[in-house]
């Protein structure tokens, strides 16, 4: 009976047990999205410890059997991983952050290369990859702008010009650039970064060989979006924000003006105390004391004609998505960017220096049917910038020959005030209110069309692909320019008039008409055999240029037939051989086509069995590469003889219209070469927690094209160019990068750091009196000038010295000028003592960034700068004294030489010429390193059980800051310039921006 009951208890119990059981344990459903709402596929859900485990379907759910409270894991490879509790309340939905470093799943992911696409992995070829999240985080017109900085062996800097999108670009100091979108070349333009997915740049020989006769440029390739599986997925971007000038030229009131010019022509004259009638101290008490500033004008130009900010909005819409025959990607973006000038509203047009940006992008790709996918990308990009008629560049150039107390702004009657002598159209306010404007209209249209056609009914692997593409770029320059009336204004009150009031007149001519068309056919073969995996693609494209504005529009077509090989063993053993013929049709006909060939291989140590018992490298794989590549630089038709008609005397006879020969000819240029050898290691340890990445290259060029010094006066013409001169560049870049999550705090610091050197190795120069003087050996880019030994600091120093410049002879040289080395002792400062003054070039660039996220919270931090820099300080620092007395002067010149101040770092000022100071020497050149915060973003993306109620998968707001602090050593000599753009040019500028962004 106790073995009943007891037998009854444990049934009991049992199914007691197994009651609460099923009641704890169900089948739950989730979700999982980005940060930015959108619904994530092919996400791994598991219970950590267990085999339980879900994936993601398209639309971003899974089902899985937990019960409350279970801790669940998720991750993805381009995604943080995250880990979080299950909870019964509403509905479960899991956000991932979007990695801002690479993990070790990217060995896994397809990325697209030139001519074709690759697994990260297997890649041999040595390129950089910057994801497009780095280009959205800064607000910049230019997006080279976002990237400076982020990619080691990319040499990105700033430009004088009319526009803030005024950046030049290296790739390891290449001498020529090009520019590809999605492996397409365009004419340079910017771009709404909206529609960028990552940033490719080519560094090695290996991976631009195929670009045959220009295969030794520097290569940027941007790939555009395509649509993710999905359903339709729509964003919308609003920005607005203002820029601020970083730095603009501190320039002299009035009166430390006329004082320092009265002590110029003092120091001319050699008579201390000595000056200007029209500045006597009687006048000069007047402009200290403001009597009249109509009489005596005190103008500071950048508060007339410049506001301290000027607004810049941004908006951008766009819908991506993709079914399992076609995906999308379609784009809307228009930007705007007001200038810093001062309008009148008075005028119906607009007088300032505005960017208006409208572009659209399409990207479709559609899978025809079970064997044929096509792809059609269609871009468009309609822009205007307006500007003054005087142009936007002679503004920030004009203030800078324009005297404080040249002119008043405005006369007592309201009129534009004008000086003694004037010419019309001079009053700088005049020339911005009244002067007119001129707006440049440029349309850029570009449509590519890919068709791929799977061949595995005739051989497993094999393709069949075929792309045309047709690029064009307008611009139309329309001016619509006038005159007006200024006036002197006398002592008497009497005006005189200088100028007269003009309607408004309308010219306008083509500015630009660019065309590229490309056409490429190519077999590929991809297959594997067990262990071995082996790929090849046989191509042959033509790429046709004209523009108008080079060379008449004569075409260019650069043709190539190209072929390369991978093969890969077991995800170990990486090998690749590359081969091109390419021509070039401006090139002489027996030239026009040239070889080249690259070869690289690689090891996947990390998937070796004995490394992983190690268990120390996540990642391990050494590289290399060596490719022989080339460069056409030639113009059209060089090789041939041209003639002219001049009038020229012929021996006994008179002087009469003949016809003579131009330049001789260069009739055996060819193709520079270069020689690229690339060694790299790619280490990650920790789960790539901790990754490492080095190269070392070594390029040389040889063939180089140039104009020799072979002296040609006898024969009464120019020497042609040829291919004469030799050089090579070798530089080390290293990437750090530390990434890890503590809980639900994910965050990253990465650090870049690249060195450069070069050496000027051969040139057909004349024979040189000394060692000195020559270039070869010496680092490329050179200044070449006199050797300053300090200052004049007395007349006996003067008097003891016995080495001047024949153009400046003893008896002109004052206390306060510069004293040259007499490098070879003859007494004489000239070309003999002229030598290697020092690189305008860095020699090492380096960039920083950091960040985390943290529950809807977001920063990153990103900072850039240069190592062992040097600029040569010539225009406004050599004027003296304002250029005669008749520019503008800085307060740099405050700091000059006088007998009370024997500085060796400021030259006395002097009110004529000085062809003493004016010399190139060392004396001009500074160190001039910088490090620029370049640029912080923070944002919030309000919780997603708050946003759906509303009917929105997220929702982000954010703020961003471009060029918010820099530090410089230049600012050491002078604090009012930037270290990489100052003088006359449209000035580097701070940027803060504010956004939301929705996805719906």
């Amino acid at each position: 009976m106790k073995k009943k009951i007891l037998k009854c208890c444990m049934v009991s119990a049992l199914l007691l047990t197994s009651t609460v059981y099923a009641q704890q344990i169900q089948n739950i459903r989730g979700m999982v999205a980005d940060t930015d709402g959108k619904p994530l596929s092919g996400v791994v859900v598991q219970v950590p410890g267990t085999k339980k485990q879900a994936l993601t379907d398209v639309d971003g759910y899974f089902d899985l059997p937990i019960t409350e409270g279970t801790k669940l894991s998720f991750s993805h490879p381009d995604f943080y991983s995250q880990e979080t509790c299950y909870k019964k309340k509403g509905r479960f939905i899991v956000q991932m952050a979007s990695r801002a470093m690479p993990g070790p799943e990217d060995k896994e992911i397809v990325v697209d290369r030139l001519r074709g696409t690759s697994k990260k992995g297997e890649l041999t070829e040595t390129i950089g990859f910057i994801n497009g999240t780095s280009v959205t985080s800064t607000p910049t017109y230019n997006f080279l702008g976002a990237i400076q900085g982020r990619m080691p062996g990319l040499n990105i800097y700033r430009q004088g010009g009319d526009m803030p999108a005024a950046y030049g670009w290296k790739v390891r100091n290449s001498r020529t650039n090009l520019f590809l979108v999605d492996g397409i070349e365009r004419d340079f333009y910017t771009m709404d970064p909206d529609q960028i997915e990552s940033v490719q740049v080519l560094k090695d020989g290996l991976s631009t060989v195929m670009l045959g006769q220009r295969s030794a440029a520097g290569v940027i390739n941007v790939i555009t979006k395509k649509g993710n599986v999905g359903r339709p997925r729509f964003s919308f971007t609003a920005e607005t924000g203002f820029e601020k000038a970083l730095k603009l030229p501190d320039l002299l009131g009035a009166v430390d003006y006329i004082t320092l010019v009265n002590e110029a022509y003092a120091n001319d004259l050699r008579e201390p105390g000595a000056y200007i009638e029209a500045y006597n101290p009687a006048i000069i008490e007047k402009y200290r004391n403001k009597e009249n500033p109509y009489l005596y004008p005190d103008v500071d130009w950048y508060d007339e004609l410049l506001n301290n900010t000027a607004p810049v909005h941004r908006y951008n819409f766009n819908v991506s998505g993709a079914t399992n025959s076609f995906n999308y990607f379609v784009d809307l973006d228009w930007y705007r960017e007001n200038g810093f000038f001062k309008t009148n509203d008075a005028n119906s047009y607009n007088t300032n220096a505005q960017t208006n940006r409208f572009s659209v992008r399409s990207n479709l790709g559609v899978k025809v049917t079970s064997t044929t996918f096509m792809q059609i990308n269609l871009a468009g990009r309609q822009e205007r910038y307006n500007q003054p008629a005087a142009g936007t560049r002679s503004f920030y150039s004009n203030i800078l020959t324009t005297r404080p107390n040249r002119y008043p702004v405005y006369n007592p009657d309201g009129s534009y005030g004008s000086y003694k002598d004037s010419k019309a159209n001079q009053n700088l306010k005049g020339l911005l209110y009244d002067n007119g404007h001129q707006f440049k209209d440029s349309r850029h249209m570009s449509f590519d069309l890919t068709i791929k056609q799977n061949m595995d009914f005739l051989l497993d692997g094999l393709y069949l692909e075929a792309t045309g593409s047709y690029y064009s770029a307008t611009s139309y320059l329309t001016t619509r320019s006038k005159e007006f009336a200024a006036y002197l204004y006398k002592e008497d009150g009497s005006y005189q008039q200088v100028g007269e009031d003009k309607d408004q007149g309308n010219s306008g001519n083509k500015d630009q008409r660019y065309r590229i068309t490309f056409l490429k056919g190519a077999v590929g073969y991809d297959h594997s055999f067990g262990k071995h995996r082996v790929a090849a693609l046989f191509v042959a494209d033509l790429n046709q240029i004209q523009d108008q504005n080079v060379q008449k529009g004569y075409l260019r077509n650069y043709t190539n037939y190209s072929g390369r090989m991978n093969y890969n063993y077991d995800d170990r053993y990486l090998a690749e051989a590359v081969y091109t013929r390419g021509g070039y049709n401006w090139l002489a006909p027996g030239n026009r086509w040239a070889d080249y060939w690259g070869m690289g291989a690689a090891w996947n140590g990390h998937n070796e069995s004995f490394v992983k018992e190690l268990n120390i490298f996540s990642t391990l794989k050494p590289r290399i590469s060596y490719a022989v590549t080339g460069q056409a630089i030639c113009d059209y038709a060089e090789y041939k003889q041209s003639y002219s008609t001049s009038k020229v005397h012929v021996y006994g006879g008179p002087f009469d219209n003949k016809w003579t020969e131009e330049n001789k000819t260069a009739s055996r240029l060819n193709p520079e070469i270069a020689k690229k050898l690339n060694v790299g290691i790619d280490l990650g340890f920790l789960n790539d927690r901790l990754a490492f990445t080095f190269d070392y290259y070594q390029n040389k060029f040889s063939d180089v094209v140039a104009t020799s010094e072979i002296k040609t006066a006898i024969l009464g013409n120019v020497y042609p160019r040829s291919n004469c001169e030799k050089y090579s560049y070798t530089g080390t870049e290293m990437v750090l990068t530390w990434q890890d999550r503590i809980r639900n705090f994910n965050y990253f610091i990465n650090g870049n750091l690249s060195f450069e050197q070069s050496k000027f190795e051969y040139s057909p120069q004349l024979p040189k009196a000394y060692p000195w003087m020559s270039r070869l050996g010496d680092p490329v880019g050179m200044t070449y000038g006199y050797v300053a030994d300090g200052i004049f600091q007395s007349q006996e120093e003067i008097d003891a010295y016995d080495a001047f410049l024949p153009s400046a002879v003893k008896s002109t040289i004052m206390p306060g000028d510069i004293r040259y080395k007499d490098l070879n002792g003859d007494h004489i400062i000239d070309i003999h003592d002229q030598t290697n003054l020092g690189s305008k070039k860095a020699k090492g660039y380096y960039g920083i960034s950091a960040g985390f996220n943290y529950r809807g919270f977001d920063f990153s931090v990103f900072a850039q700068g240069t190592l062992n820099r040097q600029v040569y300080l010539n225009g406004d620092f050599m004027d003296g004294s304002g250029k005669s007395g008749e520019g503008a002067i800085t307060s740099y010149v405050l700091g000059r030489w006088t007998p009370d101040n024997h500085t060796n770092t400021h030259t006395r000022v002097w009110y004529g010429s000085n062809n003493n100071n004016r010399q190139t020497s060392s004396f001009w050149i500074y160190d001039a390193d910088y490090f620029r915060l370049k640029n912080v973003e923070i944002g919030y993306t309000l919780p997603t059980l708050l946003t759906r109620k509303l009917g929105i998968p997220s929702v982000r707001i954010y703020a961003q800051g471009m060029n918010l602090l820099t530090a410089s050593e230049i600012f050491d000599v002078r604090n009012d310039i930037d270290p990489e753009i100052w003088g006359g040019s449209f000035p580097m500028t701070r940027t803060i921006n504010f956004g939301i962004s929705i996805k719906l």
